[in-house]
C-alpha cells in the first residue's frame, strides 16, 4: 500500500512539472536597453553618430529617423546593424535645444521594436552622464558570438523535460513489474 501511495505522488509531481515546465519564463520581447547619447542626455556638442543597443538580435532592414531641434534630418547613409547594437552616422548640427532619433526595427524573434531617444544639445550647459556608460567598441562586439549561436536557454528545459520523462517511465515499470510479481502468487 505504501508503494502505491509513493508512486502515485511521484507519478503526481512528475505531471505536474509537465504541466508547469512549459509555462516556465521564456525570453521577453526585444527592447532597448542602451543609446548613446541616451534618453534624457545633455550634450555640450552634437554627436556624430547614434548608437542603440537592443535586448537580442535585430534583422538588417532597420528605419531610422535623427533631426534638430528644427526638424532637419541629420542622417549620413544608411543605419548599421552589428547583432543588437544599430548605429547611424551624423552630419554635424550647431543648433542648441532637442533633438530626436526614432528606431524601428524588428527582433531576430519576428517582433517589432520601436525607440525614441530625445537628447538635449547646449553648449552652455553641464553635460551629464550616459548611464550606459561608454559606447561599446562594436568591433570587438562583431566577433561575440551571437544568442542564436550559443544555443540559447532551451537545454536546460529540455533536460527537465527528458528526466521527467524519465522519471515516469521507471514509476510505470516499477508499477507494472509489481502488478506482475502479485498477480503471479
Amino acid at each position: 500500500m505504501a508503494d502505491r501511495r509513493l508512486a502515485g505522488a511521484v507519478l503526481a509531481a512528475a505531471t505536474l512539472l509537465l504541466v508547469v515546465a512549459p509555462a516556465a519564463p521564456v525570453d521577453a520581447h526585444a527592447t532597448a536597453v542602451a543609446a548613446w547619447p541616451a534618453p534624457g542626455q545633455v550634450l555640450v556638442s552634437a554627436p556624430d553618430r547614434i548608437t542603440i543597443e537592443f535586448s537580442n538580435d535585430v534583422e538588417p532592414q532597420v528605419d531610422v529617423a535623427v533631426v534638430d531641434p528644427s526638424g532637419q534630418s541629420l542622417m549620413i547613409g544608411d543605419p548599421v546593424v552589428e547583432g543588437r547594437y544599430v548605429t547611424q552616422e551624423l552630419r554635424g548640427s550647431d543648433a542648441v535645444g532637442g533633438y530626436v532619433a526614432a528606431f524601428h526595427a524588428v527582433a531576430v524573434d519576428l517582433h517589432p521594436i520601436i525607440a525614441r531617444i530625445d537628447y538635449t544639445v547646449d553648449p552652455d550647459a553641464t553635460a551629464t552622464t550616459n548611464p550606459a556608460g561608454d559606447p561599446p567598441d562594436l568591433a570587438a562586439v562583431a566577433a561575440e558570438p551571437t544568442s542564436a549561436d550559443e544555443g540559447g536557454n532551451q537545454l536546460p528545459a529540455l533536460l527537465l523535460l527528458v528526466g521527467v520523462g524519465v522519471l515516469v517511465g521507471v514509476t510505470v515499470l516499477h508499477l507494472v513489474s509489481r502488478r506482475t510479481v502479485s498477480a503471479r502468487r
